[in-house]
């Protein structure tokens, strides 16, 4: 299925008390390709699985208009799930991971080349080409949101960068059982 493009932007406004275990938020949206039928976080699930809505951050039921703004206590139960982050607001990918678009920029292991003609098609690291520049992956908290996505590549000198837009991902190879 071909991706939807549209002009859509968005924010999300959240504080939380861990004393009080009080949540707030304030959702603005705008351009989206149709209407907002909901919003809710979702809970802690098993992997591979989706976990069923727990606090509607908007009225059940209701149509969903921006901006969206509202409060709840936690359970401390749901507290401790929320501070661990086992709470989510988007599906999952394929992989069972959430919300790994737009936090930082993931420097990877492949060296640099302007087109993808001689790159592994086994999903292992390109390690030729121009290896004094690394491959960026994603978008930071600081770009644009169409440039939020797996597919956006940028390059970094392999010296020693330091951001707060740049982040790695640890990984681990699976064996086959």
């Amino acid at each position: 299925m071909p991706p939807v493009e549209t002009a859509a932007t968005g924010t999300a406004e959240l504080t939380y008390d861990p004393v009080t275990r009080v949540v707030t938020w304030t959702l603005s949206y705008s351009g989206l390709s149709g209407p907002a039928t909901m919003a809710h976080f979702h809970g802690p699930a098993a992997p591979g699985k989706n976990g069923p809505p727990v606090i509607w951050r908007s009225p059940k039921g209701s149509p969903v208009e921006a901006p969206v703004k509202g409060e709840a206590t936690l359970t401390p139960e749901q507290a401790q799930q929320f501070s661990a982050g086992e709470w989510y607001i988007k599906q999952p990918n394929q992989w069972g991971l959430y919300q790994v678009h737009g936090n930082v920029r993931e420097w990877t292991e492949d060296c640099y080349n302007k087109t993808y003609t001689g790159a592994p098609n086994d999903g292992s690291a390109w390690t030729k080409g121009d290896c004094d520049r690394r491959v960026l992956r994603n978008g930071s908290w600081t770009n644009k949101p169409a440039l939020l996505r797996s597919a956006f590549r940028g390059t970094i000198a392999n010296s020693s960068v330091r951001s707060d837009t740049i982040g790695f991902r640890v990984a681990r190879t699976l064996l086959s059982p």
